[in-house]
């Protein structure tokens, strides 16, 4: 009898391909499992064995075959305690159970796409030689080192989360079955499967995600509880949530559930973050260990959009902070979460063409070699917000709309540099990211979009957002992402990217202009704004029709801001002292026996103040909002404040 990995030449090596003996074996083994595998798909099959000595107990049992189930995918399972299951029809019916197999001809076939083991030394190697990818679930003695090679250092696999008591649950096998499973297995010698899986970034992933997520933000006066929501995402199907917080109400109620989780350490915490690893580790036994594995955290975004601001010091301290989170998840024996940041495109210089997409001179040295690096190290994520809205409205004559929209398959545009062509403005704004980072010698970094969507509304000047460019975007940027096989953009072909889509409500306190307050797929009181359906599934024939939009083409006629109605005037006048601060003139008409000084009222002077300043500082960005006190007319405000109703 062979002792060791039962590895022939054929398979390991190639040097003797007539080697493919497999040893013996300890048990009788079933014949007939060969028979079953030759009937199943390519890479269609989840071998589950546990090792010789291994004993589970009925609790734990039950929760893996349930998993199993749940995953939807046939299965090999080898097993001595199968008749201790109290639904093993069902499990028989999905799967095969067998007391004994020939591990490496198993390993080997052609059907097998992922192997859930208990890590055993054996078993490790042979999957490294047989080129499938594994999830770990380790019992005793040397297996949760083994598991920890397989994920951290060889990165061909992913290991399960266990609960307080010791049990992973059924939901957590079958999510990260469905994440791991089949993602790069390639019939190849040791060296080459282990060189690919390490180079490719393509091996098991905690954020390999299956539906599409949704960005949960809070900046309203009107929006439903935290319990009502999370009753909406499910009814939306959505696969996974992102919060801009850690909020202990939010994760204790996701306990349980479905929904895999983002939270987030806010811009005000990294500084002190990033200098003392004591605040690093308190930060992650109250917001993650407390909730973890219940709460199916899967990311932490350490700040959102951090170089967007001009900060320094805050630029300086990102990196550092994303360490010791990370080094804090090691020491709580946590590896199954991402620690990613979000950043927007504006740190690149440009998308057109993509390939001559590069990081800004002030950040590229000092910011984004070390951030690529610790992503490269830990197998994170590149999130990136990225909103093809922004783009073709700043210029919608040379950018087709449908382009944009995914609209049209024959709009494309050439990248004469990279040979690349295009069909939709998102790939695009992707891709100049992806030549950025190989500008920087980073090439299998991948890319998560943390942010997008399109806003279902907005000012009066605010072109193309409106209820059917939302649908439509959101529509087809779910069938691009779920689509099997992947997609991926044309400088990753093929390649799963992992989407959050902003966002679930519209957000009527949060500032600037109007479309920052309709991006919601969902109205407050549950309501959807349009019909989406996250699955991908649903065709677009089968939505109903939406009515053709009006502001497609830029505003040409002439606007002004005024107060909105109704008002509270005692609340005014902050908003009043903030328009006359900013100087330039903006309020000198409302002075004593100048010619706006009459009528005198808050109203009125408030109403001039803000058509003053949004028309000296529109160009530079300013808005006509005044944290909601301004809304933009079309009527002259000269005649509207000899009208305008006081409140």
């Amino acid at each position: 009898m062979d002792i060791g990995p039962l590895i022939p030449s054929a398979f390991l090596d190639g040097k003797d391909p007539l080697d493919t003996s497999f040893g013996g074996d300890l048990i009788q083994k079933t014949v007939d499992y060969m028979d079953w595998l030759n009937s199943k798909d390519k890479l269609s099959v989840i071998y589950v064995a546990f090792g010789s000595f291994s004993s589970l107990s009925k609790q734990q049992m039950e929760e893996i075959a349930k998993g199993l189930i749940e995953s939807q995918k046939p299965f090999l399972w080898v097993t001595r305690e199968a008749n201790t299951l109290s639904f093993i029809k069902e499990v028989k019916k999905q799967g095969m159970i067998v007391p004994w197999c020939s591990q490496l001809e198993v390993l080997s076939h052609p059907s097998v796409g992922c192997f859930l083991t208990h890590s055993g030394w054996n078993s490790c190697i042979e999957s490294l030689a047989s080129g499938v990818p594994v999830v770990a679930f380790p019992q005793w003695s040397d297996q949760p080192t083994n598991a920890k090679l397989l994920q951290d250092f060889w990165k061909t696999g992913l290991r399960l989360a266990v609960t307080d008591g010791g049990i992973v649950m059924a939901d957590e096998v079958s999510e990260v079955l469905r994440n791991c499973y089949g993602r790069w297995r390639e019939r190849r010698r040791h060296e080459e499967a282990s060189s690919t899986m390490e180079n490719s970034g393509q091996g098991c992933n905690a954020l390999v995600l299956g539906n599409i997520g949704i960005n949960y933000g809070r900046l309203g006066n009107n929006l439903p509880s935290p319990y009502q929501t999370i009753e909406f995402l499910k009814s939306v199907n959505a696969g996974q949530v992102k919060i801009y917080d850690a909020s202990p109400e939010v994760l204790k109620l996701l306990s349980g559930t479905r929904l895999r989780v983002s939270i987030m350490v806010t811009n005000s915490l990294i500084s002190g973050i990033a200098s003392n690893q004591t605040m690093a580790d308190q930060w992650v036994r109250e917001n993650v260990r407390a909730y973890y594995p219940n709460t199916r955290i899967r990311t932490i975004l350490v700040g959102n959009e951090v170089l967007s601001y001009d900060d320094q010091q805050m630029w300086a301290d990102l990196v550092p902070a994303m360490q010791k989170i990370k080094k804090s998840l090691v020491l709580h024996n946590i590896h199954n979460i991402k620690v990613g940041t979000p950043l927007t495109m504006d740190v690149v210089e440009s998308i057109f063409p993509p390939s001559s997409g590069k990081f800004k001179d002030d950040i590229s040295d000092k910011v984004m070699i070390p951030l690529l690096k610790f992503l490269n190290g830990s197998k994170s994520y590149f999130f990136l917000d990225v909103y093809p809205y922004f783009t073709w409205s700043e210029n919608p004559t040379n950018i087709s709309l449908d382009f944009a929209l995914f609209k049209d398959a024959n709009q494309t545009y050439n990248d004469t540099g990279s040979g690349l062509i295009y069909t939709n403005l998102l790939d695009q704004m992707l891709d100049s990211v992806v030549f950025a980072m190989q500008k920087l010698g980073f090439e299998n970094i991948r890319i998560g979009i943390s942010e997008t969507g399109w806003p279902n509304g907005g000012d009066m000047d605010q072109t193309g957002a409106n209820v059917y460019n939302a649908a439509t975007y959101n529509r087809n940027l779910v069938r691009k992402m779920t689509a099997s096989p992947e997609i991926g953009t044309p400088a990753r072909p093929g390649i799963v990217i992992p989407t959050f889509i902003f966002s679930l409500y519209d957000e009527n306190q949060k500032s600037g202009p109007g479309t920052e307050r309709h991006w919601g797929i969902l109205t407050p009181n549950g309501n959807q704004t349009y019909e989406l359906d996250l699955t991908g599934v649903r065709p677009e024939n089968d939505y109903p029709q939406l009515q053709e939009p009006s502001n497609n083409k830029p505003y040409k006629g002439k606007l002004w801001c005024v107060v909105a109605s109704p008002v509270d005037t005692m609340e005014l006048g902050p908003a009043l002292d903030f328009a006359c601060s900013q100087g330039n003139g903006t309020c000198d008409e409302l002075a004593p026996e100048k010619a706006c000084y009459q009528p005198v009222s808050e109203v009125a002077h408030a109403s001039y103040a803000f058509s003053s300043y949004w028309a000296k500082f529109r160009d530079t960005g300013a808005s006509c909002y005044f944290n909601g006190f301004a809304v933009q007319t079309t009527s002259d405000p000269s005649k509207f404040l000899l009208n305008h109703h006081l409140v």
